[in-house]
């Protein structure tokens, strides 16, 4: 009869968190079709802010389909909403995984999120300052002054919403070198031995997320990486040294 009892308790706890999962969602999914819905009805701002990086050598934007700016419109809506509901993101993450936190782990927790959510943001800052137009001036200079560069809008947004995602992700670096220390999964000692082959790794996939795949513009992508690396390595040192 108690085993009974305790399998009926265990099933109305798992309906009970499986319910609270679902109505964080709808929220989160709410806030996030407001701020794209609000995002769309401001669509011209957000390409004045688009054609920041590119005013300098492209007069406007142009379209070759019908439908091309219509979907273009959408696509920086939706980066827009994203970019907008992440910090909703984190908050409700955190919330619904607190019960499960240990006694006092829960401020950590909540340190890591936040210092998560600093990271993205600034991710997104150096891929639209920095990174975004250094490929451009080499993307559109290239060809030469007998070119006229004419960009279609369709395809830039896709080309600024990759290098916005990227910088946002690679930023997350430190943060999951210090979760994974502070659990106990990976040693200080060992990312500085493994550190020759990460930086191998991250000039690789910084080739790879560079659009223009030249030296210069791969570098500024790879060296952000490896000092994120190192920062992590100094992080998952510090957690270790207040372990002990």
């Amino acid at each position: 009869m108690v085993v009974l009892e305790s399998q009926g308790q265990t099933k109305i706890n798992v309906l009970g968190h499986l319910e609270e999962l679902r109505r964080r969602v709808l929220f989160v999914l709410a806030v996030f079709v407001v701020f794209s819905g609000i995002a769309f009805w401001k669509g011209d701002i957000l390409v004045e802010v688009l054609r920041v990086p590119v005013r300098d050598t492209v007069g406007g934007f142009i379209f070759i389909s019908p439908t091309e700016a219509f979907a273009a419109y959408i696509k920086m809506a939706v980066l827009a909403g994203f970019v907008g509901v992440f910090p909703v993101i984190v908050y409700h993450s955190w919330k619904f995984l607190s019960p499960a936190f240990t006694v006092g782990s829960g401020p950590r927790v909540f340190l890591w999120m936040t210092l998560a959510l600093l990271l993205f943001y600034a991710g997104i800052g150096f891929s639209y300052f920095v990174a975004m137009p250094a490929a451009l001036d080499f993307l559109i200079g290239f060809p030469g002054k007998g070119v006229t560069p004419s960009i279609s809008l369709g395809e830039y947004v896709s080309f600024f919403a990759a290098l916005i995602v990227c910088g946002g992700m690679v930023f997350q670096l430190p943060i999951v070198m210090g979760v994974a220390s502070d659990l106990g999964i990976i040693r200080a000692e060992d990312l500085k031995k493994r550190r020759k082959y990460a930086v191998v790794a991250m000039m690789i996939l910084a080739a790879i997320i560079t659009p223009t795949h030249d030296m210069v513009n791969m570098l500024i992508f790879a060296l952000p990486m490896i000092g994120l690396y190192e920062a992590g390595i100094m992080l998952s040192s510090v957690l270790e040294k207040k372990k002990k």
